[in-house]
């Protein structure tokens, strides 16, 4: 009986030593918050939402790859306006019987079009290599990488106004460390979930989102 005690006590005692996973969770989100907020000391979190992390939305590297496809498909409007900027030039300048000064600017107009477009050409076709690199990571077997988290806080800004804030964690298998961390307030992290939406086919004419702030 002594024994059983005894065996049960020490049971008892290693499982009140280990931390449960939210309580690793939070503590991780903590020690992220203090070293990246202007004022650290008003830092007040309001929630956090621990789930299961899964390839391919959940992967770090998955999300790179998708906001890098965002700003490819911004690069390629900003060109496609180029070139119909200058075409619309082009068109202006040109004529059978230009002068000097029509074939100058003729000729200035078609040489910025031909460098947007060589832009243009090359961005499409690196939008098409990352396409195809990312329907490859969809395709494979859904596949448990660790946890994530979204978590809500409240803390002063650089101005000393009280700000509320969302942040999404991603965390390895053994909660021991945070392996990517996003402002889910910013419009890169907007951009890479509608894209997300798009892939799952989730999109609707309702959603709505704004890619000029991407970095």
């Amino acid at each position: 009986m002594k024994k059983l005690l005894l065996f049960t006590a020490v049971i008892l005692l290693f499982s009140s030593c280990s931390k449960a996973p939210q309580q690793k969770a939070e503590e991780l989100i903590k020690e992220v918050m203090l070293k990246n907020l202007y004022h650290p000391d008003t830092y007040a979190p309001s929630s956090t939402q621990l789930d299961s992390a899964y390839t391919p939305y959940d992967d770090p590297t998955f999300y790179q790859k998708t906001l890098k496809l965002a700003k490819l498909a911004i690069a390629l409007e900003k060109y496609n306006n180029e070139m119909s900027s200058e075409k619309r030039s082009m068109a202006l300048w040109s004529g059978p019987y230009q002068s000097a000064y029509e074939r100058a600017n003729y000729q200035e107009a078609k040489k910025k079009y031909d460098i947007a477009q060589e832009k243009f050409e090359k961005v499409k076709g690196e939008g098409r290599t990352l396409g195809q690199e990312l329907a490859v990571l969809r395709n494979k077997k859904k596949a448990f990488i660790g946890f994530k988290a979204v978590h809500g806080y409240r803390a002063n800004n650089n101005a000393g106004q009280t700000m509320g804030g969302n942040m999404l964690f991603i965390f390895d298998k053994d909660l021991t460390k945070v392996i990517a961390a996003y402002d889910m307030d910013k419009e890169d992290y907007q951009a890479v979930e509608y894209l997300y939406k798009e892939m799952r086919g989730e999109t609707s004419m309702s959603d709505d989102v704004t890619l000029d702030g991407l970095e």
